[in-house]
């Protein structure tokens, strides 16, 4: 799908029911997928430069973990931190991505969802036990920091195919049952379960710089920046 961008006239018309949408809303949660990060670095899957467009270097997709440590919030992550903080109305993030950006950005983690894990979170095979990293660590040979345990240590981050985690699939579905509004931002909403999540909640709008298989089912369809839109959000405010 090819990204594209509203004209000005079209912008300031969404913006405005928008807004009307977000002023009669008393519990929001963001939904986030990849389109957020790409401001920080990180490619995307599906956009025009994404990683679907190199098929053979399917090996090689995405920065390496070890690169993650170096990636900072973008300004769309940052906004999402700060209302979800100081505004009461803005409750919770769910998020496609492994990057960890939205808790290098201040969001707590009892307030997001990680559904597809994160390469920040380790978790014990054996006691079960998790444990949540401020940087990288390496992929092999990781045990248990229960001396008694000494369980070999898995990240959380998951890959196509493989089982989503359930503990953040049920907390992200949590949050949108309760929301009265569910902002989508950067996401194709064509991976599985998340892309279901947002319809689960009375409303939700889309911000993405491509067509989705669910605009038809969402109230408002944005097609602009993200960093854009969470700054016109926050202005509004």
């Amino acid at each position: 799908m090819t990204e594209f961008l509203d004209d000005c006239e079209q912008l300031n018309v969404k913006y405005s029911k928008l807004f009307k949408i977000l002023d009669k809303s008393q519990n929001v949660s963001f939904f986030t997928g990849a389109g957020i990060s790409t401001a920080a670095n990180i490619p995307d899957f599906r956009g025009d430069h994404g990683l679907d467009k190199a098929p053979l270097n399917i090996a090689q997709m995405g920065i390496s973990e070890r690169d993650l440590d170096s990636k900072m919030p973008t300004i769309g992550h940052r906004i999402i931190s700060m209302l979800i903080m100081k505004d009461c109305r803005f409750k919770f993030v769910a998020t496609s991505n492994h990057d960890g950006l939205h808790q290098k950005s201040g969001t707590p983690w009892e307030k997001s969802a990680n559904v597809f894990g994160t390469a920040f979170i380790e978790e014990c095979l054996t006691c079960k036990i998790q444990y949540i990293r401020q940087v990288i660590t390496p992929a092999l040979h990781r045990k248990c920091d229960n001396e008694n345990c000494n369980g070999k240590l898995k990240k959380t981050g998951v890959r196509y195919g493989q089982t989503v985690p359930v503990g953040p699939l049920r907390k992200a579905e949590e949050a949108a049952k309760v929301s009265d509004l569910v902002i989508v931002l950067g996401s194709s909403m064509r991976t599985y379960p998340f892309c279901d999540l947002p319809s689960l909640s009375k409303c939700f709008v889309v911000c993405n710089k491509q067509d989705t298989p669910y605009d038809k089912e969402a109230k408002l369809c944005i097609h602009d920046n993200i960093d854009n839109f969470m700054r016109r959000i926050f202005n509004h405010l």
